[in-house]
Parts: structure tokens; sequence; C-alpha cells
């Protein structure tokens, strides 16, 4: 596209968030076998460490590709996407914050990659007009998570994405009428979560302390 040539029929792009170690193992060597190549967006402040926004969702936090193994990605044919520096909900950052989160990121990666990082996924697939017009102005193209097919006049900061579940059911759901049914859940825990915050509010004084065994545990996640 950035060359002005012609996508192939029915063309499909597979991408990947976060950037999970295990993708080294279980995910690039399919994708060689079967010559189809991909992108892996990055969490540029997280590289070598883990998913720790996980954990609020109810999923273990996991390991993530260190600066190599990101580094190796373009000789098996993955391209590098930005995922933001430190994976937060980009609906609720300031103006400011927010063009800090997505120009940093853009900027760490393209130094770590010694190439443009021109391609940008939402974090959880949030956002709204401010975060789709800044995204606009760093990025070629930006993927959020609203399943369905993407077309000529599909907004290029709001480019559409289907989750690959086991459910054949939940696939063709996708493809026809653009419900995913984790995505709905996903949604379903967000609005819920945020009415539970306004309804019982944590004070700095009532909130946990963290004990130097849980930090210790962080740590050893990271």
């Amino acid at each position: 596209m950035r060359e002005g040539t012609a996508l192939p029929e029915k063309p499909v792009l597979v991408t990947f968030d976060d950037g999970y170690s295990d993708l080294i193992e279980h995910a690039i060597p399919v994708l060689e076998n079967v010559n189809c190549k991909a992108t892996i967006f990055i969490v540029s402040q997280h590289i070598g460490g883990a998913s720790t926004w996980d954990v609020p969702l109810g999923h273990p936090s996991r390991p993530l590709m260190n600066a190599q193994q990101v580094q190796e990605c373009p000789s098996h044919g993955i391209e590098i996407g930005a995922h933001s520096r430190v994976h937060p909900d980009l609906r609720t950052l300031p103006d400011a914050a927010l063009k800090a989160e997505l120009e940093g990121c853009r900027a760490e990666l393209t130094e770590l990659m010694g190439r443009p990082v021109n391609t940008l996924a939402y974090c959880f697939g949030f956002q709204n007009e401010l975060v789709r017009k800044r995204s606009g102005e760093i990025y070629d193209l930006s993927f959020a998570a609203k399943p369905g097919l993407n077309a000529w006049r599909t907004d290029t900061a709001c480019l559409r994405r289907m989750f690959v579940h086991s459910s054949r059911t939940n696939f063709a759901l996708q493809v026809k009428y653009g419900i995913d049914l984790h995505a709905v859940y996903r949604f379903a825990l967000d609005r819920i979560t945020r009415v539970f915050r306004k309804a019982f509010p944590v004070s700095a004084h009532s909130a946990p302390r963290k004990t130097a065994s849980a930090a210790q545990v962080t740590d050893v996640n990271r």
C-alpha cells in the first residue's frame, strides 16, 4: 500500500498484540512454515518485562519478548508495530500525555529497530475521537478491536480486526455481523468495573500497602 502497489485478492493480515515471548516458540515457526507474514505490536517500555495490564482483567501476567527477540523479528517476516509505551487505556489520558505515549513509543521502537515504525494497535482496542486523531497524525495505520472486514473506505485510524478463537461460530459472527463474543465480554467487564469504582471509590488511606514479599514477586514477573 505504501508503495502504491495493488493488494492481493482477499488479503489477510495476521497481528499479535503485546509481544508475548511464547510467540517465538509457538507462532513464528508456524507462520514461517506457511510463508505468512505478520505484525507484532510492542509495548516499548515493557520489552523484556511482563504483561502487568493483564492482571486487572483476571489473566496472569506473562513474559514479554526481550529487545534481541524483537530486533530479530523482521528476519522471520514479522513487522514490528507500536502498542504504546506502558499500555494504558488511551482514552483516559490528557492530550499531552496521549501524544507522549504515541510519539514516545514510535521513537523508542524506531531507534530499537533502526527503521520507522508506522503502525499502531490501540491498547485493549479502546479508542475515541481524540485518540484516533492523534494516532492519525503519527502513524500510517492504526488498529482497533472492532470486529469485521476492512474496505477501501475504512478509516485508516480505526481499522477492524477479528479475534481468532477455537469457536468457529464466534468467527462466523465476526465476519457476517461484526459481533465478537469475546469483545462483548471485555466491554461488559470494562463497564462493570467503571461503575463499581464510581460507586465504591477506594481512598488512598484504605488502599492496602504492598509488602516486601509482594514487591519481590512483582520484580520476578518483570
